[in-house]
């Protein structure tokens, strides 16, 4: 089952960040594609402290 892209790819990646994640580029469902839609994506996460943290 595949799913429509919520993210548009990103137009390059420097030559850093190839480096920087060369082994998720290896992976066939990343590749350089999902990489790329991986740097232009937002996150917001919530409530991601330990047990009994204020």
């Amino acid at each position: 089952m595949t799913f429509p892209a919520l993210v548009e790819p990103a137009d390059e990646l420097t030559i850093d960040e190839v480096r920087r994640y060369s082994r998720h580029l290896i992976i066939p469902d990343v590749g350089m594609t999902g990489q790329k839609r991986l740097k232009n994506a937002k996150v917001l996460v919530i409530g991601a402290g330990g047990l009994g943290s204020p």
